[in-house]
């Protein structure tokens, strides 16, 4: 059985090797995640260049993903390297360091913009403070929840309503640098409204890209202005360690069953991440509740699941890789549902390329084809027939690297780089000789061919052709 579900590997210190790369890509990796919160951007391009190697040798694309860093608030040095805060205990925060201060943060404004009564959070959760007083300079907080407390630790404020700007001096550098190595997705961190996915728009139009944006969800404010944000954006990630902080932990599972659902009525990718198998950093196991995890995020419909720490610091990051294609090809099975099928009726749109792509799906499934061929320029057309998740792979042909590198992470499409034919009868040839060579169709099989003009104009899809390999 062929997975469709897709899986994003970060690259760290544990994966960086060009043999490591490879040994992933092996496993199952689709696409790699640069996280620009760490690293250089040199040694980032060093690593997407291993990947465009590994790619070459494996003679299929692999997706890169560049993760801004974004406004992140940490934890700044601490005296001895570490602190043991205790519950009841009323500590001291300043971003100015000082006798005095317990816990120095590096956002200059955190005296200014908390207020009393309003809550912190360290760690993805783990500390939490209850602010009970202010000064000019120093934040008063008791300890709700203790632990120890090590640098760069991150720092969650879901009362406040902060001033700092989405993208940071250090974003808009990154952003310029991974633009001119060409990387296929950028990914937003902190988003909270439309806005902000805006001006990285507005920064990959001015350097003449058509890089897609990613918004990641991580922050309640953003759920207030989620249709928005997902129509400015191509995709989103749910990041669930920081959603689960800034929201009620026990509306996050309903939440990110809601990004999901909504992505697949447009026809965008939404990849699923943080703490997926956070387990696997230490163990060759993961508990059951994670795979849990993994498995209903492949039921409700995303179309990748991310590692991040697993794969970018821990012990055992082929056999995580390995681990998550397994729990997710078991999932899909429940992907091919009656259930699903009627789900995805609603769905329809008023174009040409929509109802195409809905026919196709159909169609196929009627037929019990083999494959739907998609003929690709932007991606559009299969991203379209991937949201009805059919059991069928979608064969997406196109003659740009780019465009292939894009579709890595959308369910159930499988990149093939061809030429774009003279006629549509080459077109159709080629269909049936690239659902054999992918290994999804034998002779006497049929496939179901979307195609459009000739000449590859994106988004004029208007043709649906039934073929027998």
């Amino acid at each position: 059985m062929m997975r469709h579900s897709k899986v994003v590997c970060t690259i760290g210190p544990a994966s960086e090797s060009e043999d490591m790369i490879y040994q992933l890509a092996l496993s199952g990796m689709d696409a790699a995640r640069l996280n620009f919160s760490h690293s250089s951007p040199e040694e980032h391009h060093e690593v997407l260049q291993r990947v465009r190697r590994v790619e070459r040798e494996l003679k299929h694309p692999i997706g890169v993903i560049m993760d801004l860093a974004g406004p992140k608030i940490r934890i700044g040095d601490i005296p001895g390297g570490e602190v043991e805060i205790n519950q009841g205990e009323t500590i001291t925060l300043s971003s100015v360091a000082g006798d005095d201060v317990t816990l120095v943060v590096n956002y200059p404004n955190i005296v200014d913009e908390v207020r009393t009564g309003e809550r912190i959070f360290i760690n993805d959760g783990n500390v939490e403070l209850l602010v009970v007083d202010k000064s000019r300079d120093r934040l008063s907080a008791q300890v709700v929840s203790g632990g120890l407390i090590t640098p760069r630790k991150g720092v969650n404020l879901p009362d406040t309503r902060l001033t700092v700007p989405s993208m940071t001096d250090k974003d808009k550098s990154d952003l310029q640098f991974g633009l001119d190595i060409d990387v296929d997705w950028v990914a937003v961190s902190f988003v909270r409204n439309a806005r902000d996915v805006a001006e990285v728009k507005g920064i990959i139009k001015d350097k003449k890209k058509k890089t897609p944006v990613l918004a990641k969800i991580e922050k309640a404010e953003a759920l207030r202005d989620i249709d928005a944000i997902l129509e400015e954006s191509d995709g989103l990630i749910t990041a669930l360690g920081d959603l689960g902080v800034e929201t009620p932990l026990e509306e996050v599972p309903l939440v990110q069953k809601r990004l999901i659902d909504l992505c697949n009525r447009k026809g965008k990718p939404v990849i699923v991440a943080t703490q997926m198998l956070e387990s696997m950093v230490r163990n060759r196991r993961p508990t059951r509740a994670e795979v849990t995890d993994v498995a209903n995020a492949v039921i409700d419909g995303a179309d990748a699941v991310m590692l991040s720490e697993e794969t970018a610091m821990g012990k055992f990051p082929v056999q995580t890789v390995s681990t998550m294609v397994r729990i997710a090809t078991n999932a899909e099975q429940a992907l091919f549902s009656p259930e699903r099928e009627w789900k995805v009726e609603g769905y329809v749109e008023e174009s040409i390329t929509h109802a195409v792509c809905h026919a196709a799906y159909h169609t196929a499934r009627d037929l019990n084809a083999a494959a739907i061929v998609t003929p690709t320029s932007s991606g559009t057309t299969a991203r379209m027939v991937a949201r009805y998740r059919p059991k069928q792979p979608i064969i997406a042909l196109s003659p740009w690297e780019d465009t292939l590198r894009r579709l890595t992470i959308s369910c159930g499409v499988v990149p093939r780089q061809v030429k774009f034919e003279d006629s549509l009868e080459n077109k159709i040839k080629t269909a049936r000789q690239e659902a054999l060579l992918a290994g999804v169709g034998k002779k006497g099989d049929i496939i179901v061919v979307t195609a459009g003009p000739l000449g590859g104009v994106p988004k004029t899809t208007n043709l649906i052709q039934v073929d027998i390999i």
